[in-house]
């Protein structure tokens, strides 16, 4: 784990946790088809088709990679691993970025060779909704990583609905903070009530 981003953070946000040796699959496209090739009047030519297919959670596009949750975004930057002692070597560039509020689903799962794993399904700028799995790869027998898989899920349920709930109170063009303080002085909430509404919003 690491405190420091080795991406660039966004105004007000912040690293939440992160964690090392996963593989990620997420979303891909194959072409697949066929040419058919012939000759007439001593010319050669062909007739080809192929169509492209959509390819989610697929291990053919597996990953490793070192994923980071911050109050805003799910960021999964590629990493590379060593063979011989299946540590993390070094971190590159940004693979994927989420933001938080277009996550619609989070659950846990054993999908990929019964390891640890988060499926994720993530709403597209097109609309479409995309489903992503990230593994919390087990390097022996001895080794157990559900708790630290579901460690990282109860805390990006966390702050994925504390995004989703800050998504809809901007949509509807209404400062949140103002909102808090008319209920408060309205007598709608307690004092108590109103502390820990704007803890929430300052993460």
């Amino acid at each position: 784990m690491t405190s420091e981003a080795p991406f660039l953070l966004k105004q007000d946000e912040q690293i939440i946790t992160d964690s090392t040796y996963i593989l990620y699959y997420g979303v891909g496209y194959a072409t697949t088809g066929f040419y058919s090739a012939g000759m007439a009047h001593g010319l050669i030519g062909g007739i080809s088709t192929a169509y492209t297919r959509k390819m989610e959670k697929s291990i053919h596009n597996a990953v490793d990679c070192h994923p980071y949750l911050t109050n805003k975004r799910l960021v999964f930057l590629k990493s590379n691993i060593s063979l011989l002692t299946l540590k993390e070597t070094k971190i590159e560039g940004i693979m994927s970025d989420i933001p938080l509020e277009n996550i619609e689903a989070a659950i846990p799962s054993t999908k990929f060779l019964f390891n640890p794993t988060i499926d994720v399904s993530v709403r597209s700028a097109n609309g479409e909704i995309d489903l992503i799995s990230f593994a919390f790869l087990v390097r022996s027998i001895f080794q157990e990583r559900t708790d630290e898989r579901d460690n990282f899920l109860e805390l990006l349920k966390k702050h994925w609905n504390m995004a989703r709930a800050r998504a809809k109170v901007s949509t509807n063009g209404e400062d949140p903070i103002n909102i808090i303080k008319n209920r408060l002085a309205k007598g709608e909430i307690t004092f108590e009530q109103y502390q820990k509404m704007m803890e929430v919003l300052s993460n």
